[in-house]
């Protein structure tokens, strides 16, 4: 029997999917509260803040009486396998309303990502935290291309949290729904 390749692809995503629905969908929580922590969480992880990101995640979800757990779940969109991808685009957009053309050079997407995995690797942030050496090398990337990766941030940041706490929203919202419709025709079936 051939397996279609749809029907791979929703294999591979049992994992996730299964983690949606057990995790996130079964939280005893108002809707907004759930959507609202995950999109504080995806707008933090979107801003250049690595070793706090968790941290501002909590401390802001407790601000915005947002689900906290949730908001440090949203932060793991960046992690060191997605942070070129969430950083680069970022680092463009800020570069180009910045208008920084002539005055430094670009980076491309192997510099930014070798920046994550040499400099600001989780490791080194763990064995060399307490280092004037790290500082210094931390401090010069951001001076490099921090204010760029922080105004393209907050834009995209804010976009993708608006569509997570959208999607989010209703998805808890049907998930509810589908769930008490289930139990009503339990009951009228054993009544």
């Amino acid at each position: 029997m051939k397996v279609s390749r749809g029907l791979k692809i929703l294999l591979r995503l049992r994992p996730v999917l299964r983690f949606i629905k057990y995790r996130i969908l079964h939280i005893d929580d108002a809707p907004e509260r759930i959507a609202r922590g995950l999109a504080t969480g995806v707008f933090v992880a979107y801003l250049p803040l690595m070793g706090l990101q968790m941290a501002t995640a909590w401390l802001a979800a407790t601000v915005l009486k947002a689900n906290k757990m949730m908001a440090v779940l949203g932060v793991w969109v960046s992690n060191p396998a997605t942070a070129v991808f969430v950083y680069y685009p970022s680092y463009r957009l800020g570069r180009w309303l910045l208008g920084i053309r002539a005055q430094k050079p670009e980076i491309d997407p192997e510099q930014l990502e070798d920046l994550f995995e040499g400099t600001l690797s989780l490791y080194r942030l763990l064995t060399e935290f307490h280092t004037s050496a790290f500082w210094k090398e931390v401090s010069a990337a951001v001076m490099n291309i921090g204010l760029e990766i922080l105004i393209g941030g907050v834009i995209i940041g804010a976009v993708m949290s608006r569509l997570t706490y959208w999607g989010v929203f209703r998805l808890v919202l049907y998930y509810r729904r589908r769930k008490q419709a289930k139990k009503r025709r339990l009951r009228r079936r054993s009544s």
